[in-house]
């Protein structure tokens, strides 16, 4: 209750104002009113006695004149006398009474003053009260006096011309239609100068309670807005010169993180170059112009077909790269200086995000990778010499058991020569050893050599479907079971035949591994972004974890019928394809091997080619 009160004192306040404003234009207009009617009635008591007085002076001009009338210039002077505009007597009785003569004066006055013959006349004697002012035409006012009984009994009509008394009667309507305007003018103001007045300060308290800045119950509307009003201004200053602390403080702070930037980009040993949507180059440092062979003035705001039109290969990697056909990444390019000297670049291209995920740009960083790869294929001679080097210790030593079978063959066969039983199975198994000596430097050869690699458009289900299909037509061994579900289709790019080649050689390394004691093989495919993975799972007896670092070095087998070819040469053409062949393996337990392959096309067959030659 004490709330509402509180609430209703500013507005109280207010309409007891209005209310004031409102009273003090009435007053003035009824005093108006009043000063009219006053003037009005003094005019009017005015008019009614200059009448009567002028009425008074003209009967007894007519009684004293009776029984003729008055003269024409005894009326012009009462006329002019009291400012009469008209005088006119009528006879009310005839002078005689007599039958004849009273007959004569009825004709006469029928024929004088009949509504036929004059009808203004008529109507202003009919509408005049005897002794009263009447109102005539326009400004003139009328006045009928009927003589006293006696000599000469007549009625008199005088006018005259009362302007001001016309007006204020004129007036008196008008001011009574604007005095009824005006309360209902001022009726509408009240309300609409209070629904004015008061919304604001009730808005602007809603709003402040929305926002949870409550107001004091023992305030006032106005004075509640007024003094959260004040409130709000002083913690705007206060959060001003906050905000102007802070604002300095992100300056300094954004000064140095460009400076810092600057340095960055400016010492940095990698060639940095921006680009907008539109693929027009933004920056470029001093590197990225060495490498590239830039111009040192001219490059920003210029598309980057024209900066970098001496790189065709980069041309084409940036455009499809800013179309959407090419996802950023990393490539390695092989380019020829201005002398002639190929010089290898690695260039990383990435899009650059704004806060809502939109590409806004893209950046490119180039690296020199010239020293690096020659290091890198030296590390690889060294590596591949080394195999060889194991490569040919393994062959010495099967070359060495091969020669000791067929000397030792050779010998019995000496010796038995004249055995008729003996020397066709001897000569077949000395033949046999032969072949197999054979084999041993072919796969040698064929492992040694360059691969051809051709990679053409190809699913990995049907390779894996066929490689499958090859292991079965072999012949399993009893108690193992291969598996391999129903793989979904997935294109790449690859050679099918190499491809197929490798899975092969690890299905059967897998097959062979369960064969003592049984067990099952099975193959699963996933992909996701841009690779595919492939795995081969066997229940077998699982690698030795001394062994692990080896099974990829030419000729190591833990298996006495082995070669040791067969999984070097699956992860050489694994390498081929820009992939990745992993293994994991616990012995008594079985062993995985895992192909990953990039969905895109792979990278260049040359320079991929002298990476795998050099490895091994």
């Amino acid at each position: 209750m004490s709330r509402a009160r509180l609430k209703s004192r500013f507005e109280i306040a207010v309409h007891v104002g209005l209310a004031a404003i409102i009273c003090l234009l009435l007053g003035l207009n009824f005093a108006s009113n009043y000063v009219v009617y006053r003037a009005r009635t003094a005019e009017q008591r005015d008019t009614t006695s200059a009448f009567r007085q002028a009425a008074i002076a003209a009967s007894r001009v007519v009684q004293e004149a009776y029984p003729s009338t008055a003269s024409p210039d005894e009326i012009k002077r009462l006329k002019t006398a009291f400012v009469l505009t008209e005088l006119v007597v009528i006879p009310i009785s005839p002078a005689e009474n007599k039958g004849i003569a009273r007959r004569d004066w009825l004709r006469e006055m029928v024929r004088r003053y009949s509504p036929s013959t004059d009808p203004a006349l008529m109507e202003r004697l009919f509408k005049g009260q005897p002794g009263e002012v009447t109102r005539g035409v326009g400004d003139s006012y009328d006045y009928v006096y009927i003589i006293p009984s006696g000599a000469g009994r007549s009625m008199l009509l005088l006018s005259a011309e009362r302007p001001r008394l016309a007006y204020l009667e004129d007036a008196r309507p008008t001011l009574i239609l604007v005095m009824m305007a005006a309360l209902a003018v001022v009726a509408v103001a009240w309300v609409g100068l209070s629904r004015m007045i008061f919304r604001p300060f009730r808005r602007l308290r809603n709003r402040a309670e929305a926002a949870g800045r409550t107001i004091a119950a023992d305030e006032d509307d106005s004075e509640a807005i007024v003094s959260e009003y004040e409130s709000v201004i002083q913690q705007l200053r206060q959060q001003q010169q906050e905000l102007v602390h802070l604002n300095e403080e992100i300056q300094r702070k954004v000064d140095s993180l460009e400076d810092f930037n600057q340095y960055l980009v400016t010492t940095s040993q990698s060639g940095l170059i921006t680009l907008d949507v539109a693929g027009r180059i933004m920056a470029a440092n001093d590197t990225a112009h060495r490498l590239l062979r830039l111009t040192t003035s001219g490059v920003a705001g210029r598309p980057f077909e024209a900066a970098l039109s001496e790189h065709d290969q980069l041309c084409g990697i940036v455009r499809d790269t800013i179309s959407g056909e090419l996802a950023g990444g990393y490539r390695e390019l092989i380019e020829t200086d201005s002398e002639g000297i190929e010089i290898v670049l690695g260039v990383t291209l990435s899009l650059i995000l704004n806060r809502r995920k939109r590409e806004v740009g893209l950046l490119m960083v180039v690296n020199d990778l010239t020293e690096l790869h020659r290091l890198k294929a030296e590390v690889e001679d060294g590596r591949r010499l080394a195999a060889l080097g194991e490569m040919a210790a393994g062959l010495a030593h099967q070359f060495r058991n091969s020669l000791g079978a067929i000397s030792g063959y050779g010998t019995l066969l000496k010796k038995h020569f004249n055995n008729v039983e003996k020397p066709g199975l001897y000569a077949e198994q000395l033949l046999e050893e032969c072949r197999d000596a054979e084999s041993l430097v072919t796969r040698f050869l064929s492992f040694a050599r360059p691969l051809d690699f051709s990679p053409v458009s190809c699913r990995l289900e049907a390779a894996a479907d066929a490689a499958v299909a090859q292991i079965r037509a072999a012949g399993l061994p009893d108690g193992v079971t291969l598996n391999i579900p129903h793989l979904e289709p997935v294109e790449l790019q690859a050679d099918p035949v190499l491809l197929k080649q490798a899975l092969v050689n690890l299905i059967d390394n897998a097959v062979k591994a369960c064969s003592a004691n049984g067990g099952t093989v099975d193959i699963e495919m996933h992909s996701r972004a841009e690779w595919v993975t492939l795995a081969i799972s066997d229940t077998g007896v699982g690698i030795p974890a001394d062994h692990l670092s080896r099974i990829f070095t030419p000729f190591f087998s833990s298996r006495p019928s082995g070669t040791g070819l067969g999984l070097p040469l699956a992860r050489k053409i694994v390498d081929l394809h820009s992939g990745h062949l992993d293994v994991r393996s616990k012995p008594g337990e079985g062993t995985t091997f895992t192909i990953s392959l990039p969905l895109h096309s792979p990278v260049d067959k040359t320079l991929e080619s002298a990476k795998i030659d050099a490895r091994t």
